[in-house]
């Protein structure tokens, strides 16, 4: 398994906690995610054939893009 980490600005509520765990759960692969309101920090566990570009996407779609 792998950890990728990412800095997602628009993070600002339980809301926006659940809209951005549910974009990248649905993901296959994916198999944990957790969100840090205070810092706006995103760790997401995943199998190691998960891209990161797919988790930016999702992020994107979802409307929380996260910092490049």
């Amino acid at each position: 398994m792998k950890t990728e980490n990412f800095t997602v600005p628009k993070i600002a509520c339980e809301g926006c906690v659940e809209t951005v765990k549910g974009a990248l759960q649905r993901i296959y692969g994916v198999r944990d995610v957790k969100v840090d309101i205070k810092t706006k920090k995103v760790e997401v566990g995943a199998e190691e054939n998960v891209e990161k570009k797919s988790l930016i996407s999702a992020l994107k779609e979802a409307g929380y893009p996260p910092k490049e």
